[in-house]
């Protein structure tokens, strides 16, 4: 394997099962494996101001993948390099229908989360996502009076609504369908996750490999969930996680150990690590031998 990047989805991938730690064993992996020139990526359905924790805990990360793939950031460089936002005109009508059919919804644009202080903000107490993480959430977010006018200049990079009751989710998926620029994935049951049509963690890893001269064949993904399956299915050595849905696992090549077990981490280890070290071994022997032969 010449892997030249790994692209790993967080929540119930990299991190631990409380959505917020990085275990030892991964991180140290991680950090090894970027020691030998394989650049790193983060590849989630967060948006940027959601993923600044994380980052900081692993400081040497080459590119962040964020909202399901809106958009790439290059930490280098300090920019984004890859953008594919929502016409803001369509974002508007999102917005003004979601508004009408009284669902509720977040606004992931300009790198964060804007919702409005009347917010319900106790749907979250239906999703099975640990306290720590949800009290980050809500820290993270904007809550502005008028969410349509607060992001009116903003590129929306997704727009996602939770536990819609089933006349209003069909009416948003028929909006989404008939838009001719829009998809939907989901990173949890029950929410709908709205983005470009041109927006995926796949055309986002590619993104990047055509940035860095390589392609797929280079490239090592893992993942657990719907909105991973574009870059499990793009890349040659992709790992769909043991804890993952079925349309992750469909999508990758490989299954992997759960993310309670380091999943992410014991593959790096196995197909990089022990691979390099093993190749450095047998060139090692091969010099050896070659100086005895020489002076036999």
């Amino acid at each position: 394997m010449d892997i030249k990047i790994i692209a790993s989805d967080l929540d119930g991938t990299l991190l631990a099962p409380d959505h917020v730690s990085i275990t030892p064993r991964t991180l140290s992996a991680l950090t090894k494996a970027h020691s030998v020139g394989v650049k790193i990526a983060i590849s989630t359905g967060r948006t940027l101001s959601l993923i600044k924790d994380v980052a900081e805990k692993l400081p040497f990360v080459d590119f962040i993948i964020y909202s399901n793939g809106a958009g790439v950031y290059d930490c280098n460089k300090k920019q984004p390099v890859f953008v594919q936002p929502i016409k803001k005109e369509t974002s508007g009508k999102i917005i003004d229908m979601l508004d009408r059919l009284g669902v509720y919804y977040n606004v992931y644009a300009a790198g964060n989360i804007w919702l409005t202080p009347a917010s319900d903000t106790s749907i979250f107490e239906k999703v099975d996502l640990p306290k720590d993480f949800l009290h980050q959430f809500l820290a993270t977010a904007k809550n502005v009076p008028d969410i349509k006018n607060a992001t009116a200049d903003a590129d929306t990079e997704m727009i996602i609504s939770y536990f819609a009751p089933d006349e209003a989710r069909n009416e948003i998926m028929s909006f989404v369908k008939n838009s001719g620029e829009l998809h939907t994935v989901s990173s949890f049951s029950d929410n709908i996750e709205i983005i470009s049509e041109k927006a995926s963690k796949g055309n986002a890893v590619k993104a990047i490999c055509d940035i860095l001269g390589c392609t797929a064949e280079n490239t090592m993904t893992f993942g657990d969930a719907w909105n991973d399956c574009s870059m499990l299915e793009f890349a040659e050595h992709s790992f769909a996680m043991e804890n993952g849905d079925e349309k992750s696992k469909n999508s990758a090549k490989n299954i992997c150990p759960s993310n309670a077990e380091d999943g992410v981490a014991q593959m790096i280890e196995k197909f990089i690590l022990n691979a390099q070290e093993n190749g450095f071994r047998r060139n090692a022997a091969t010099v050896f031998d070659s100086s005895i032969s020489e002076h036999a």
